[in-house]
């Protein structure tokens, strides 16, 4: 990925081979990230090997069919540090609650 210029792009690649095998129809991943930016980029076929004798042979045909279905896949954000410590600070109140509803001894005694 190519920031801060006139025109920015993602690349991938896959071989030949594997669409030809899965006769043009793929699938295609976009990741984003949390501004916008595409990040990564991953082409998914059917097949995972290259083998010449698996390819079908092709008749001559002028207008082929491409099924390309195209899945956006947006970044899940965790909760920021201060939720996280407040999270934290909750757990442990609820931990130390739980420790002392479980002594039976008399308040005399506790304290």
């Amino acid at each position: 990925f190519k920031r801060r210029s006139l025109q920015d792009y993602v690349m991938t690649s896959i071989p030949m081979c594997l669409i030809l095998q899965a006769q043009f129809q793929y699938t295609m991943n976009l990741f984003i990230n949390e501004n916008g930016y595409f990040v990564s980029v991953n082409i998914v076929t059917n097949n995972s090997t290259c083998s010449i004798s698996n390819i079908p042979i092709l008749e001559k045909q002028t207008d082929w069919i491409y099924k390309v279905p195209l899945h956006l896949h947006f970044n899940d954000l965790g909760p920021q540090p201060e939720i996280q410590h407040l999270l934290e600070k909750i757990r442990r109140e609820r931990e130390a609650k739980n420790t002392q509803e479980n002594d039976n001894r008399p308040f005399i005694l506790k304290y």
